[in-house]
């Protein structure tokens, strides 16, 4: 007996429904900005050469009428969230932009989180007022489940709140987009969505480590455990990276992620090796991006593109504010990652 009508979920699984959308990405992806452009920006000092360098992009016109550091930061993020926008008008599903949402929508969670807790003056918010503060997050979501965490933890214990509150959404961040990116069926977006969990997790239990040694009454060794180690962050490369001392991570990680990233000289875990580290990491994360190309139509085309237009954000962002704010272009230059294009 035939098949009376397919469900959303297997017909998102078929990689033609993507079609339309993966010719526009195949389009768009060519105003994408290359090395040569954003170097080009970092050292622009005037408005011509602001958009010289950006040439066909669709933030020439917008950022040529800002006229300060608040105008800059509002083109910016108008021109990228509206082109991310229109690519998802054309899509046959939303559980793509809903996993590349995910970061801003737990952004702003967090904010309303800092904010409840400073009103009230203590970690024992209402029942009502936590559902209040979840939005559009659903009872049973992780960010649910990672909100009952925390305010159960504030409510009973002295902590440093900023960092229970970070811990406990951050994971519940990541434990979201793995969720996203399970339902969405696609291997290949699996995989990069699984390797960027596993990076983030690392920075997340590398900082965590640093503050810990700087502060000998820190409760990270604590915290981390009972807030951000929990679900799928329980097992795989995060937990085993959790109790290991810095110098044992190189092996660990060369295992779990890539020879290169684990080839960086963790030493001690000093924060210039972090933060040579995170550029390495989420450089490759973005060579593999890249590589989603290969899908002439289908939902991990559409990622990709959608990886890439997050990361060119943060670089122009990167770029124009900071030489509004007078940092060198060669200081610039030194903190872009590596762009889609």
């Amino acid at each position: 007996m035939p098949e009376a009508a397919a469900s959303p979920e297997r017909a998102m699984r078929r990689a033609d429904s993507w079609t339309y959308a993966s010719g526009r990405v195949a389009a768009l992806e060519g105003t994408l900005l290359g090395r040569d452009a954003l170097e080009r920006l970092a050292e622009a000092d005037s408005p011509a050469a602001t958009s010289s360098a950006l040439a066909e992009s669709p933030l020439r016109g917008p950022l040529s009428e800002a006229e300060n550091l608040a105008q800059i930061g509002e083109a910016i993020s108008t021109c990228y969230s509206s082109a991310l926008g229109s690519l998802q008008d054309d899509c046959p599903f939303p559980a793509m932009f809903e996993l590349v949402a995910v970061p801003a929508r737990f952004g702003e969670l967090k904010d309303r989180v800092r904010a409840a807790l400073k009103e009230s003056g203590a970690g024992d918010l209402s029942a009502d007022a936590a559902r209040e503060l979840l939005g559009d997050f659903a009872p049973e979501s992780e960010a649910a489940a990672g909100l009952r965490l925390l305010l159960g933890l504030l409510a009973d214990e002295e902590c440093d709140r900023d960092q229970a509150i970070n811990l406990a959404l951050d994971s519940a961040r990541l434990l979201e987009s793995l969720r996203l990116a399970e339902y969405l069926g696609d291997e290949d977006v699996l995989a990069h969505v699984r390797d960027e969990v596993a990076v983030r997790a690392a920075l997340v239990l590398w900082r965590s480590k640093l503050v810990a040694a700087d502060d000998p009454e820190d409760r990270s060794g604590d915290l981390v455990p009972r807030l951000f180690l929990r679900g799928e962050l329980s097992k795989g490369l995060p937990a085993l990276l959790w109790p290991r001392p810095f110098i044992g991570w190189g092996t660990l990680i060369a295992d779990g992620l890539a020879l290169e990233l684990g080839g960086e000289l963790f030493g001690s875990g000093e924060e210039e090796r972090l933060n040579a580290w995170e550029k390495a990491a989420f450089d490759w994360l973005t060579g593999r991006a890249r590589l989603l190309r290969g899908q002439a139509f289908g939902v991990g085309r559409v990622y990709g593109y959608a990886w890439g237009l997050a990361i060119e954000e943060r670089n122009v962002r990167l770029a124009c504010i900071g030489r509004a704010r007078g940092v060198t272009a060669a200081a610039i230059k030194e903190l872009f990652l590596e762009g889609y294009a």
